[in-house]
């Protein structure tokens, strides 16, 4: 859904799943088909809001390798690392928003939650992808 991205567009694959605002970094997506999104939030503690969802991110990523304003390298040098002391996804994802390069596109493919050992698990056995193209 939403726009053509343009070279410099960083695309985030998206997905309804159970639970999504308490469990999984999110944006808010209208629910009218147009592709319209916010910004990323990690575990929104509010309501999306009349007309949009809470839409998890996936964890599939297209982004921006070379040339460009949305260059990958130009963007991770303006960021500051967390009090974790990492470079976090949710705060690349904003740089992006913020430059207007961010761009959803939903899914329905199989997927799993690969954050917890058992979900890692689940994504490193070939029986559970078996027959996904």
């Amino acid at each position: 859904r939403g726009s053509t991205p343009s070279a410099d567009a960083l695309v985030v694959g998206v997905r309804n799943v159970a639970r999504a605002a308490e469990r999984y970094g999110c944006v808010a997506m209208a629910t009218d088909g147009s592709g319209q999104h916010g910004a990323p939030v990690e575990k929104p503690s509010c309501d999306a809001g009349a007309g949009v969802e809470w839409v998890a991110l996936a964890g599939a990523y297209i982004l921006p390798v070379e040339g460009g304003a949305g260059y990958l390298g130009n963007v991770l040098s303006s960021l500051s690392v967390s009090r974790r002391g990492e470079l976090e996804i949710t705060d690349v994802l904003n740089a992006y928003h913020k430059l207007g390069y961010l761009r959803v596109a939903s899914t329905t493919m199989k997927w799993c939650d690969a954050g917890d050992p058992e979900g890692y698990a689940q994504a490193n056995d070939p029986a559970f992808w078996a027959g996904v193209p």
